[in-house]
């Protein structure tokens, strides 16, 4: 009997670390940058106007450009979500800590 409840507790210590586990390596990937493909245009105010109404955002800021990849990260000031465009070219009007407001 007391065999079978050091088993239990055992088993469910495992249990608890394998979900912890699970849980340190699915977290990181549900906050990755949902990933915008804005192919065959040139990222603009304009472009993530759209992308902003389309998704209900109201505030963003501008985090990094990189105009070698084509791409613009920016997050949701109200949800903390960071959003990642990819287009092919980016306007020179964008630049970092940029807010974009509706």
């Amino acid at each position: 009997m007391i065999f079978d409840f050091i088993t239990d507790v055992v088993e469910l210590a495992v249990a608890g670390i394998a979900a912890t586990a699970l849980t340190a390596v699915a977290a990181p990937l549900l906050i990755a940058a949902a990933v915008i493909d804005v192919a065959g245009k040139i990222i603009d105010k304009f472009s993530i106007r759209q992308e902003m109404k389309s998704k209900n955002i109201d505030n963003v800021i501008i985090q990094s450009i990189n105009k070698s990849k084509n791409t613009i990260k920016f997050e949701d000031l109200d949800n903390n979500i960071t959003y990642e465009m990819k287009g092919d070219g980016i306007s020179d009007d964008l630049y970092e800590k940029m807010k974009i407001t509706i």
